[in-house]
């Protein structure tokens, strides 16, 4: 196989026994390989990375992250603890709004090169 993907053995043999995980441009390979597509085996690993985390650093972490809630941040004193209390979300959709962006006009603010991405390289 990574003769036929044009990679080291090495690496099939990382993933395989779980010492290393799938990068994007494995994912390309994996995908053509395979016809199944990169996003296929970027999502197995995105999951895998996961569920590694949830149970084994997250309950340690989970202690020490606060949870965002701005009516408590303004009525309670710093430091102070309060119930959080999640937003409710719509059960009906708008039917004319399905599909409708809802982005602000602020459109440079999205941009990639704005958040510290470097754009693709350009194909040859």
């Amino acid at each position: 196989m990574a003769r036929d993907i044009d990679v080291p053995v090495g690496r099939i043999s990382d993933i395989t026994n779980g010492k290393r995980g799938i990068a994007a441009d494995t994912a390309l390979r994996f995908g053509r390989y395979f016809d199944t597509g990169p996003e296929l085996w970027l999502r197995l690993q995105a999951e895998y990375d996961f569920h590694v985390a949830r149970n084994t650093t997250w309950p340690e972490i989970e202690k020490r992250v606060r949870v965002l809630n701005p009516e408590a941040a303004q009525s309670a004193p710093l430091g102070g603890a309060t119930a959080t209390k999640r937003p409710e979300v719509a059960d009906e959709v708008d039917p004319q709004a399905v599909g409708k962006t809802t982005m602000a006009p602020d459109v440079e603010s999205d941009n990639a090169s704005n958040m510290g991405i470097p754009p693709a390289p350009e194909s040859k």
